[in-house]
């Protein structure tokens, strides 16, 4: 089974974070079932809860995992790190405020899947 992991930056993001989180469990299961999935939220120094609201969804879903800065540095930073905290065999990156359309993951594993496979035949690959 493949994992897909998500990178998700969070600055200022309390309210939003269970609902990015819920959603994005729901479109994941519509997918396929040849996927699994990890949410790493990383907490980019925010002031408003937004941590507290992380830890507290870690504890209740095993397919989160967070990480948080110290201070705020930055979302490429955030990306940076979450990426290297990732195990995958891909990642996505969406925001914790539900302004990215989690309605296209779908599309975007499958375009994922096609250009791995197109890779594969170009360069003679099994």
């Amino acid at each position: 089974m493949k994992l897909i992991s998500f990178i998700i930056p969070v600055y200022r993001n309390k309210g939003t974070i269970t609902s990015t989180y819920e959603k994005l469990k729901e479109r994941i299961s519509t997918v396929d079932l040849n996927y699994n999935f990890k949410a790493i939220f990383v907490n980019d120094g925010s002031d408003d809860g937004s941590w507290e609201e992380i830890k507290q969804l870690q504890l209740k879903e095993n397919k989160v995992k967070a990480i948080s800065f110290s201070k705020n540095f930055g979302q490429v930073p955030a990306i940076i790190a979450g990426s290297r905290f990732c195990k995958r065999d891909a990642a996505i990156i969406i925001t914790a405020d539900l302004q990215d359309p989690i309605s296209l993951v779908g599309e975007m594993i499958e375009s994922w899947e096609n250009s791995f496979i197109k890779l594969k035949k170009i360069r003679g690959f099994q």
